[in-house]
């Protein structure tokens, strides 16, 4: 029987359910596989997209991470995936176009989640998720997640190229996050965990208030840099550092490189990177 990639709205309670499994490993750790046929493009769901960032780009590559998204949950839900999927913190994500990509035709997809075993510490659950048309892989995304475990110490962040953020040239804009943008969003992008929209549910995952779709923030700063640059990028890298709270307001920075890549950033008020990362 060939699996059908679900929406992520038929995953959130499930999802929820999950919290009674708690943290646990075997020491062969963990690999789970799963092929999804005949997944198309959803042009309702892209339309949505385009209009609620305003959008020109006829089909964005940062759209792709929403449909790697639902086939990662799903991994999630195994019964062999023995990680709490409340408390799972998505730390990087890298989205990338390796061939032309046929619009019309549907793509197979293909994914699994590694997790090695660790008797002590963070276990850190890697997803990968391969777009296939033609038996080419045309797009892949690599999620990276972190499940804390009691008495961790607190982890060192990954330190890459554009950790220190200094440049003669930077661009910034200001945003104003709306106490309800995460409920819009979410209309919008078939994100609707409600950690987005109910301070209920925050509390219970461990946050004061709902907090903001990473994947936002990420779709929101591509969106204007495509534009300004008149470009389209073939590769989104992409660390998440700490949580946008609603509401908030938020600094977004960014330049562009000799290369033509752009490195960028998004702070709070008080100067603390919630996340950052590259486009080429």
């Amino acid at each position: 029987m060939k699996n059908t990639l679900p929406l992520l709205s038929e995953m959130i309670i499930p999802s929820f359910r999950t919290i009674l499994k708690g943290i646990k490993i075997k020491k062969e750790g963990i690999a789970i596989n799963k092929k999804f046929e005949n997944v198309y493009i959803d042009n309702s769901s892209l339309k949505s997209y385009r209009e609620f960032l305003n959008w020109n780009a006829d089909l964005p590559l940062a759209f792709f991470y929403l449909m790697a998204q639902r086939a990662q949950t799903n991994l999630m839900l195994s019964s062999d995936f023995t990680i709490a999927i409340p408390g799972l913190v998505h730390v990087a994500n890298t989205l990338t176009s390796l061939e032309k990509i046929d619009e019309i035709e549907p793509f197979k997809l293909k994914a699994k989640v590694e997790v090695s075993y660790k008797d002590t510490g963070s276990l850190i659950p890697k997803f990968t998720v391969d777009f296939i048309q033609n038996k080419k892989v045309v797009i892949r995304c690599i999620s990276t997640y972190i499940a804390k475990r009691k008495g961790n110490k607190k982890s060192k962040p990954i330190e890459n190229e554009y950790n220190v953020f200094t440049h003669t040239s930077v661009n910034t804009e200001n945003w104003e996050i709306s106490k309800n943008l995460g409920k819009k969003y979410a209309q919008a992008s078939g994100d609707k965990n409600p950690i987005h929209s109910s301070k209920l549910f925050a509390r219970i995952i461990g946050f004061k208030n709902p907090i903001l779709q990473g994947w936002y923030s990420v779709s929101r700063i591509v969106k204007t840099c495509e534009t300004e640059f008149k470009t389209t990028f073939k590769s989104i890298e992409v660390e998440f550092k700490s949580p946008v709270f609603l509401p908030s307001k938020q600094i977004a920075e960014w330049y562009i490189t000799d290369k033509k890549e752009v490195i960028f950033q998004v702070k709070n008020h008080n100067n603390k990177i919630v996340l950052n990362g590259k486009l080429k």
